[in-house]
C-alpha cells in the first residue's frame, strides 16, 4: 500500500469516527431533552396530587391514589426529591397529611427497603425522605445507617436524625462520621453547623475528649463560631492543646 493510500484511508476512518461521534452526541441531547421534559412533566403530576391531597379532606382520590401508586414504581426517586422538596415548603397539618398520603402508597417501606439493600444514591435519598416520617422504626433504621459502607450515607442519616431531633450524641457521631470529618465534607459541616444551634453545650463537652482528632475539633469549634456562641472561646484553648 502506498503512502498517499495509507494517508487517505486513515483520514477517512478519522472522518468516520467524528461523524460517529457528532451523531451519538446530537442522539444523546436530544434524549437529555426528552427525558427533562418528561422529569418536568411528571413534576407537575405528581406535585398537583400532592397538593389536592393536602387542601382537601373529603373527595374521593382513588384515581389519584392509584396514579401516584405508579409513579411509586416507575419514578421512586423522582417522587423522592418532589416529596422532601414539598416537605420543606409546609407545616402542621399539611405535613401530617403528606405523610399520611406518601404512607397508604408504601412510600416509607420502600424507603426503608432502600435503606437497607439499595445503592449508596438510592441509600442517601431514602435516608433524607425519612425526615417525613417521625417514627421509631424509621429512627432506628437511620441509627443502624450510621454504620453504612458509605460515608455520604452515614452523613444523611445523620442529618435526618437531626431533623427527627433523635441525633445521638455528640460522640458517636464524631467516631461515625469520622471520614466524612477528615476530608472536610460539606455536608458533615452543615450537620455540626445544625447541632450547635440546638445543642451548643454537647459540642463544647465532646471536645474536652484529649483523644479527639485534631480535624474533629476544628470542626467542633467552627461550628461553635458559626453558631456565634461564645462558648467556642473554650473549645479553641481545647484546641491548642491538641
Amino acid at each position: 500500500m502506498s503512502e498517499l493510500m495509507l494517508i487517505w484511508w486513515i483520514t477517512l476512518f478519522l472522518a468516520t469516527v467524528s461523524l460517529l461521534v457528532m451523531g451519538f452526541l446530537v442522539i444523546r441531547r436530544s434524549w437529555d431533552e426528552r427525558s427533562e421534559r418528561y422529569n418536568q412533566d411528571a413534576r407537575k403530576v405528581v406535585q398537583d396530587i400532592l397538593f389536592r391531597f393536602m387542601l382537601t379532606e373529603n373527595l374521593d382520590h382513588e384515581r389519584d391514589l392509584r396514579n401516584l401508586l405508579g409513579f411509586q414504581r416507575r419514578e421512586k426517586l423522582l417522587l423522592r426529591k418532589l416529596a422532601i422538596d414539598l416537605f420543606h415548603l409546609i407545616q402542621g397539618q399539611e405535613r401530617e397529611r403528606l405523610s399520611h398520603i406518601l404512607s397508604q402508597i408504601g412510600f416509607r417501606e420502600d424507603c426503608l427497603h432502600d435503606l437497607r439493600t439499595g445503592t449508596p444514591r438510592r441509600r442517601r435519598l431514602a435516608a433524607a425522605a425519612l425526615q417525613i416520617f417521625d417514627d421509631e422504626e424509621s429512627r432506628q433504621a437511620l441509627l443502624h445507617a450510621l454504620d453504612d459502607g458509605d460515608a455520604d450515607t452515614r452523613v444523611v442519616a445523620a442529618t435526618t436524625l437531626l431533623i427527627l431531633n433523635a441525633v445521638p450524641a455528640t460522640p458517636l457521631l464524631l467516631d461515625k462520621l469520622q471520614r466524612s470529618i477528615e476530608n472536610q465534607s460539606h455536608q458533615v459541616r452543615n450537620l455540626f453547623h445544625g447541632i450547635a444551634r440546638q445543642a451548643p453545650s454537647a459540642l463544647v463537652q465532646a471536645a474536652s475528649d484529649p483523644n479527639l482528632s485534631a480535624a474533629s475539633k476544628a470542626l467542633l469549634a467552627e461550628s461553635m463560631a458559626f453558631a456565634s456562641s461564645f462558648e467556642v472561646l473554650s473549645l479553641a484553648v481545647v484546641r491548642r492543646g491538641c
